[in-house]
């Protein structure tokens, strides 16, 4: 399976810019006036997912809200860091409290922001009951799914794990695959 996030933009060379020349995410296509858009497509590393982003015919780009969110794990907290130098001048405070205390947000030139996290170790396959607190820990296993307090944390299916939860998307990004990116 793969996984692309498309948005629309009234900014698609400023957008496509910052997640390519300062996120460091690779552009592997681009189209012009198809059917009256044009859209660039960036690849996000060893993960087969992608941001696609468009511009064009008469509707406006949706406005951000604080709450739709991109994240991008990294294996490392100096990866996280060697990003967040590129970006600083965009860094914004989050809404969620969670993202205070474990990330980094930035805004892109659209306004939507883009979370920086250091991916967490890989959590144990819960035994027994799943369907609520596992004893002695603050995570709600939900199916494959895991939660703590405060929403979605990396799950244990392997690197470059993705998963697209209502308005919020979640990539991890190996160190294999952030060594592709410049």
């Amino acid at each position: 399976m793969k996984f692309r996030v498309a948005r629309h933009t009234d900014r698609l060379e400023a957008v496509a810019a910052f997640y390519r020349d300062r996120i460091g995410l690779p552009e592997f296509g681009r189209f012009v006036d198809h059917d009256g858009y044009d859209g660039v497509f960036l690849d996000i590393p060893g993960t087969g997912s992608h941001l696609e982003f468009t511009a064009g015919v008469d509707h406006p780009a949706p406005k951000p809200h604080p709450e739709s969110v991109l994240v991008l794990y990294f294996d490392t907290q100096e990866e996280l860091e060697a990003i967040a130098a590129r970006v600083m001048d965009h860094e914004v405070t989050p809404a969620n409290p969670y993202w205070l205390r474990n990330g980094r947000a930035f805004a892109d030139p659209d306004g939507y922001e883009v979370l920086l996290a250091a991916q967490r170790p890989p959590l144990p396959r819960p035994t027994g009951d799943t369907r609520g607190n596992v004893p002695g820990d603050d995570l709600v296993y939900e199916g494959a799914r895991v939660f703590d307090a405060m929403g979605p944390v990396v799950c244990p299916l392997g690197h470059a794990a993705s998963a697209a939860l209502v308005a919020v998307s979640h990539v991890n990004i190996s160190s294999a695959a952030r060594s592709s990116i410049p």
